[in-house]
């Protein structure tokens, strides 16, 4: 067995192996730093601390959360298909056609960030175009 600096083995069937496989689980999602804090209208978002403040209550987001986030204000004012997100924000395989992933995760975060999930003002999402922040370039 090989073994990388890291501790990892490179056999088949071991971590590094599933990275490179569309047909396993997705790798670990990782977050930009440099975003910090952010205010989405009267909500904070923290995403060093991956967390969400309004009227004193904090709420805390999932690392995935945090990825749609910091992917979503590097591209602000432009529109991110699903299948971006999946791809670039939460490390899918390239082709992974489940839309349905990011819908759920976004919902969970409109629950987390909007005043009134059923009614989007931060986390815009329109069919065919994908999803985008609304707030100032």
């Amino acid at each position: 067995m090989n073994v990388t600096a890291s501790g990892n083995s490179n056999e088949p069937g071991d971590r590094l192996d599933l990275l490179n496989r569309p047909d396993k689980k997705p790798r670990p999602v990782a977050w930009d730093r440099r975003f910090g804090c952010v205010r989405l209208g009267e909500i904070e978002i923290d995403l060093t601390e991956q967390e969400a403040r309004h009227s004193g209550r904090s709420t805390v987001l999932t690392s995935r959360e945090v990825a749609i986030l910091q992917y979503l204000l590097a591209h602000r004012g432009s529109w991110i298909s699903a299948e971006e997100l999946l791809e670039r924000a939460l490390g899918y395989p390239a082709h992974y056609d489940s839309p349905g992933i990011i819908r759920e995760h976004v919902n969970q975060l409109r629950e987390k960030i909007e005043p009134n999930p059923a009614l989007p003002r931060l986390l815009l999402s329109l069919p065919r175009l994908g999803y985008r922040l609304a707030i100032a370039t």
